[in-house]
């Protein structure tokens, strides 16, 4: 029987995670198929007193494949799945962030999918849970190969397609290839995804069936901007362009800079025009690559980046959405 283990990296979540582990605990797939790898991140509040009483009391059949790792200190996202990813011994390796949610069959429905089509990477669907409604993410590629699914992730073609490690089952060996960066803590997972996806011969499959909710919440590292953190990303992307070995992975990694440039940098930042050159000017070769921005909005990124003009937070976030219900209009019609 194959197995699968799943990273699940605990920081600050108490008010979610009792719910969130309930659905990984009660997976369809029987415990000798299933190693729970549980690493606490020195979180500071009650998250980890809660998952050990919940696999204790309530789930004693899942607790001899359940591994506890404690972090003396905080350590960041990047190191403590690093630290799941060397603890596992499953034949495949998924991560499960402990405020989403399951559905029952999700890791019997991928691994019957991986094995069926001898995928190195199986993708499921996204159930999106913002504040008023639930949306169905679609994630299968336009075309099932490993350069698409990664020229979609970049953002170098469209639809965009997410990054996450916690709809993608990966055999294990890919792991033992690709790290995970160091110091990177936003879109270290999707980094690593896509230098797999450089990898010869990488095969994709997917369920299509939304078998992952993600739940966005106020304060995640998602929807918090840390420019520090954001050039450290850049520069590493950058990294990864420079040592790309086919133009399409280079491409896709410098697209990946200017998505990230335009949706994180550009519409979040608070300041003035030659306050964003200064921190993200270096970035500018890189803002024509990417094909989920508009052609307009390239050109007032180019000139924030060349500390020409900036305008309000307000004026920006407005055209995006504007720039957005366009797309998904002509996306219905077309």
């Amino acid at each position: 029987m194959k197995k699968v283990s799943v990273i699940v990296a605990v920081y600050g979540v108490e008010y979610w995670i009792e719910e969130s582990l309930r659905s990984l605990l009660s997976q369809s797939l029987p415990p000798e198929q299933l190693e729970i790898i549980i690493v606490n991140d020195a979180s500071p509040d009650d998250s980890m007193e809660i998952a050990r009483r919940l696999v204790e009391t309530q789930f004693p059949e899942r607790r001899p494949y359940v591994k506890f790792i404690d972090h003396p200190f905080n350590m960041g996202v990047s190191h403590t799945r690093r630290d799941g990813i060397l603890a596992a011994t499953g034949d495949y390796i998924i991560h499960f962030d402990p405020d989403d949610l399951l559905h029952p069959h999700a890791y019997e429905l991928m691994l019957a999918e991986a094995e069926r089509a001898g995928a190195d990477v199986t993708l499921c669907d996204f159930l999106f849970v913002g504040s008023a409604k639930h949306t169905h993410l679609p994630q299968r590629p336009l075309e099932m190969t490993a350069r698409c699914l990664m020229e979609q992730i970049c953002g170098a073609r469209v639809p965009s397609r997410h990054g996450s490690m916690c709809n993608k089952l990966i055999v294990s060996s890919l792991y033992e290839r690709v790290k995970l960066p160091e110091r990177i803590n936003f879109c270290e997972d999707a980094m690593t995804v896509c230098m797999m996806l450089c990898l010869p011969g990488v095969t994709v499959a997917s369920t299509d069936l939304p078998l992952y909710t993600y739940r966005f919440r106020e304060g995640s590292m998602v929807g918090t901007s840390n420019y520090e953190g954001d050039i450290r990303l850049y520069k590493e992307l950058g990294k990864r362009a420079a040592e790309a070995s086919e133009t399409w992975q280079r491409d896709s990694f410098s697209a990946f800079i200017s998505s990230l440039l335009y949706h994180r940098s550009y519409l979040e930042f608070r300041g003035t025009a030659k306050e964003f050159a200064r921190r993200f000017g270096r970035f500018e070769i890189y803002v024509d690559f990417a094909a989920n921005v508009p052609k307009g909005e390239k050109r007032r990124l180019h000139q924030a980046l060349e500390g020409k003009r900036l305008n309000s937070k307000f004026s920006r976030r407005l055209r995006y959405l504007v720039n957005n219900r366009i797309a998904r209009l002509k996306a219905r019609f077309c």
